[in-house]
């Protein structure tokens, strides 16, 4: 596995002046590390949390809302361990990203706010669908064509929906 994430040969000491990591003490292997934990712990959350998705479908939203959006900030820590938090983030606001940037990160407050403070199902039903659709946005931002893929898909679907009715 050591070799499949080259971490022999990764032998600079992250600690030089371009390194725009807030851990720069870390090794590669230790980001990697950091990385895949952080990963696998998310995706076990996001898939325990589609159990909970009956619940967001019969008006008790709360357990699915948390499990889902504590999935989705364990996926950007982890990317940070990775790339950097700083790099992450720059890379988060830069023009191309910003608007959904600022969109998911207040889409995930939203649904926390309300599952604590308001507990109004239909509420963090909506925020859940917003953090929702903003992520996927913002992840199809990262890959070539990805947005437009996505928006071609979305007005093909929306197209035979109206043209049916």
């Amino acid at each position: 596995m050591s070799k499949f994430f080259n971490f022999e040969q990764d032998s600079r000491t992250l600690n030089d002046e371009n390194d725009e990591s807030c851990l720069p003490a870390l090794s590669f292997k230790e980001r990697v590390i950091a990385f895949l934990t952080c990963f696998g712990l998310s995706l076990l959350i996001n898939i325990v949390s589609f159990g909970a998705m009956i619940g967001l479908l019969t008006g008790n939203p709360i357990r699915y809302a948390l499990s889902f959006t504590l999935g989705n900030i364990l996926s950007l820590v982890g990317t940070g361990f990775l790339l950097g938090f700083k790099r992450q983030m720059k890379s988060a606001f830069d023009e191309k990203r910003r608007f959904t940037t600022i969109i998911f990160f207040t889409a995930m407050a939203l649904t926390l706010i309300s599952v604590f403070f308001f507990n109004i199902p239909l509420l963090i039903l909506l925020f859940v669908v917003i953090q929702i659709c903003s992520y996927v946005w913002y992840m199809a931002s990262y890959f070539p064509w990805g947005r437009e893929i996505l928006s071609g898909c979305f007005k093909k679907c929306c197209g035979r929906c109206v043209e049916e009715h």
